[in-house]
């Protein structure tokens, strides 16, 4: 009953970013330290590291304190819970029995083939590169976004 998606910065499998060939049974290992590690940090530490993750992840500076406040009053085992489990589900096999239409709104970087191969067997996926941010290309480029967003609703 769904006719159509709006993906906002997100590949069909994550762990796509450590490499093109990646499987979940090859992620499991580093998903599993990475959640365990997150969860044993300790609060200054976890904070300095969100520092470091909301440079990459927001290019606008100004634009940075709200997302790491966000994470800093999340529940630390959700949020390693969530990143493991991201890690490891892998939608691609679903893709080809998608039957809406699905626009995808991502950043523009070094991996746009790696956004098209991601998305290969959703067909007639749209991929819409929005220039000028990072990976909260809503807080990066409010307005462009917003348009993206108001096109697709139309």
């Amino acid at each position: 009953k769904v006719d159509r998606i709006l993906v906002v910065d997100a590949l069909s499998f994550y762990s796509l970013l450590f490499g093109p060939q990646a499987t979940p049974a090859m992620a499991k290992p580093q998903a599993e330290l990475m959640r365990t590690q997150t969860i044993a940090m300790a609060d200054a530490q976890f904070a300095a590291g969100q520092d470091q993750t909301m440079a990459m992840m927001v290019k606008t500076e100004s634009a940075r304190a709200a997302p790491k406040d966000w994470s800093l009053k999340s529940d630390r085992k959700v949020i390693a819970q969530a990143m493991y489990d991201a890690m490891l589900e892998d939608a691609r096999p679903l893709l080809p029995a998608i039957k809406a239409k699905a626009t995808m709104n991502r950043p523009a970087s070094m991996l746009d083939g790696m956004y098209s191969s991601a998305y290969a067997g959703l067909a007639g996926a749209k991929l819409v590169r929005i220039d000028g941010g990072f990976h909260f290309i809503q807080l990066d480029q409010p307005e462009r976004f917003a348009k993206e967003v108001e096109t697709f609703l139309k």
